[in-house]
């Protein structure tokens, strides 16, 4: 394979370029475990409090900083001043004997490697504690922004602190020289949090959650949750379980299981089981003791490896691997302290609730899944994927997701790195095929040069590589090459299947790979692949029909536009992280619309609004608080229109979500049409 195309553990999934607005700290209610007035919150279980530092800043407690961050506790946000917008976050996660350096270094790898850069990293101290100090750099669509980072670890967790705002406030470090100084640890142990057990229903590719039920078509698992266990999905996941298909937690008590599957090949089982068990990193401490404990999982008795670890904090990690129904399946488990009472019982009672669908379960949980909305999304300036259609509009690409499988795909910053020219990479959960599509110029090369540059760079990927059979043929009118390649990563037999087309003066290729045996059997899904690509030529992001206008980037529409409207298509170039936006202007009604990618909810959007508005066309307009702010229901779905009066009359924003990308639809609202102009847009997917 390419390389893992599951998510990394990262910290800073969600942590970009945003701000937060909200009521004042004193009209919320007291939160769980913590003591919130507008100059002090008190975290009585991460045993830490946190001071407003002078009154340009704001405390945000646990409800408010994770409309922003999922996973954070307590923040502060610059309310005015030089820097505003500034946001500071405070994250504590168990450390299950990963040292301080380990805890770095994922900090260092949630940052990517695209358009970033690691100003410094040095020891250091906060509030008299050891630390690790970062400050990093990051471009993102136009957008600099420099995040200062504290990283220490306490008791067996690692606490992270992270301010970020723009490089123009944040490089002279005078505005957040206070941040510091705010967090104080009290004395006392740490207990975590107890959240709910129950997840509310939601899916994701290939599976779903209905009735604190997690259930997968992908690899036929399900999981009922014991009494007082949480599912862990999405964001959270991303720190606990990175890469398994689902987690299940004991909050309180640090006991984690996690499950994870994959295709197998018949033959590939030997190589599968060598390589699937985990070892521990390298800064991670050595296993003091091993032993043997006997568990039922799935419907049969499995051996756990026990491995007891002493550094920073004891821990104990049980691990199987075995191999069923044509897939790897691996069950890991972390718990803190090495003799927790009743540790047995609980650990049996979770793994009682883990089965497998039959066959009927499978085909049916599968066609109710194929009929949902795929909520994977994402908005770019060239290119977008939504509703389970990419569309690269440089060059005319289109791909759609085959209706044979459930895929999940990247693109974006997230894939450049993986091929040169890399524009978009997919994984086909039930059989393990994973595909990229990438777009180079041809620099007036013929085909088959074209073609041996890219096969000679897929060669490098693996060792002992064989080289298979080439042959010519036509894909969607133009003629294309394919060549298939055998060779060996990770100890696993893999076959990469290269095809490249040359449209127009552009090299396309189509690479797909998978374990060897998986190839064969699931050629019916390379093979649709390659028909679901379309080669229209280049084609604009945004339209003018015969009496409206379209986004295909953004999946929207405008009915009867006015004959005098102009259009004005513009990519970012400002501080935002808005991934595009169009001005349309009449004369009389103007018009700003804007999509961005990142899961945002309404709330935290407007938040990034108002903190960010000078980069707005009306600026003016809607610079400052508004004036008021109500819900209403907008195409649809919910949302939030908000209202400013200044002299240059009243203005408004529509903010509404959908899928992961939101929208800010601004206008005059007491300009005439506008109204009326509003009531013409519609979704087109």
């Amino acid at each position: 394979m390419f390389q893992d195309f599951r998510p990394a553990a990262s910290f800073l999934t969600t942590l970009l370029g945003l701000t937060l607005a909200g009521t004042s700290p004193k009209a919320q209610k007291p939160e769980l475990g913590q003591v919130l007035t507008e100059d002090r919150l008190i975290d009585k279980d991460y045993r830490f409090e946190l001071l407003r530092p002078d009154r340009s800043w704001r405390i945000l407690g646990q409800k408010e900083i994770r409309q922003l961050v999922p996973d954070a506790i307590a923040g502060l946000t610059l309310i005015r001043g030089k820097g505003h917008g500034m946001i500071m976050r405070v994250k504590v996660h168990p450390l299950y004997g990963a040292s301080l350096e380990h805890s770095v270094n994922m900090v260092v790898s949630g940052f990517g490697s695209k358009d970033v850069e690691i100003l410094s990293r040095k020891p250091g101290k906060l509030r008299g504690r050891d630390c690790v100090e970062l400050v990093v750099r990051r471009q993102m669509d136009g957008m600099t922004q420099r995040y200062k980072v504290w990283i220490l670890t306490r008791d067996g967790y690692v606490f992270l602190l992270l301010v970020q705002g723009s490089e123009r406030w944040m490089a002279d470090g005078k505005t957040f020289a206070k941040i510091p100084s705010a967090i104080r640890f009290l004395d006392g142990e740490i207990h975590p949090r107890i959240g709910s057990s129950r997840i509310a229903d939601t899916h994701g590719i290939g599976w779903r959650i209905r009735d604190n039920v997690y259930a997968s078509a992908a690899s036929g698992l399900r999981v009922r949750p014991a009494t007082g266990w949480r599912l862990i999905v999405g964001q959270e996941a991303l720190w606990h379980c990175p890469g398994e298909d689902i987690g299940i937690l004991l909050p309180g008590q640090d006991l984690l299981v996690s499950v994870r599957s994959e295709a197998l090949p018949s033959g590939a089982e030997p190589a599968w089981l060598e390589s699937a068990s985990s070892l521990p990193s390298q800064d991670l401490p050595l296993p003091a003791g091993e032993r043997i404990l006997r568990l039922r999982c799935l419907g049969g008795a499995r051996t756990f490896h026990v491995i007891d670890h002493h550094k920073p904090r004891p821990y104990r990690s049980y691990e199987t691997v075995w191999v069923h129904g044509g897939r790897g399946w691996s069950v890991y488990i972390r718990q803190e302290g090495l003799d927790p009472p009743d540790v047995r019982k609980k650990i049996e009672s979770v793994l009682d609730g883990i089965s497998q669908l039959n066959k009927a379960e499978i085909e049916e949980l599968g066609h109710d899944l194929h009929g949902l909305r795929d909520l994977e999304n994402s908005v770019g300036p060239e290119e977008s994927l939504r509703g389970g259609t990419y569309r690269e509009f440089q060059h005319g690409l289109i791909w759609k997701k085959p209706k044979m499988g459930f895929w999940t795909a990247s693109c974006g910053t997230k894939v450049q790195d993986l091929q040169p020219g890399c524009r978009l990479s997919a994984l086909e959960l039930t059989s393990g095929v994973a595909f990229l599509l990438c777009v180079e110029p041809g620099e007036d090369k013929d085909l088959g040069t074209l073609h041996a540059t890219r096969v000679g760079y897929t060669s490098k990927l693996l060792v002992d590589v064989k080289t298979g059979e080439t042959r010519t043929w036509e894909l969607q009118g133009h003629a294309a090459r394919t060549t298939i390649l055998d060779g060996t990563l990770e100890n696993q037999a893999y076959r990469y299947r290269v095809t490249s087309i040359l449209i127009g003066k552009n090299h396309v290729s189509l690479i797909t790979s998978a374990l060897r045996g998986n190839h064969m059997n699931a050629e019916k899904v390379v093979i649709a692949v390659e028909r679901s690509l379309a080669t229209d030529g280049a084609f604009q992001a945004t339209q003018r029909t015969k009496d409206g206008y379209i986004d295909l980037r953004s999946g929207f529409g405008i009915r009867a536009l006015p004959k005098e409207a102009r259009i004005k298509d513009i990519t970012p170039t400002e501080i935002r992280s808005a991934a595009s936006w169009a001005l349309i202007d009449s004369g009389k009604v103007q018009l700003e619309i804007r999509a961005l990618t990142g899961g945002m909810t309404n709330e935290t959007l407007v938040g990034y609004l108002i903190g960010n508005a000078r980069d707005s066309t009306f600026f003016e307009a809607i610079s400052g608080t508004p004036e008021s702010q109500s819900a209403i229901t907008f195409l649809g779905l919910p949302a939030i229109r908000l209202r400013w009066k200044n002299w240059h009359g009243e203005s408004e924003v529509i903010v509404v979500r959908r899928d992961s990308t939101s929208y800010t639809f601004t206008g005059r609202a007491k300009a005439k049409g506008w109204e009326k102009l509003l009531s013409k847009i519609y979704w087109i997917d």
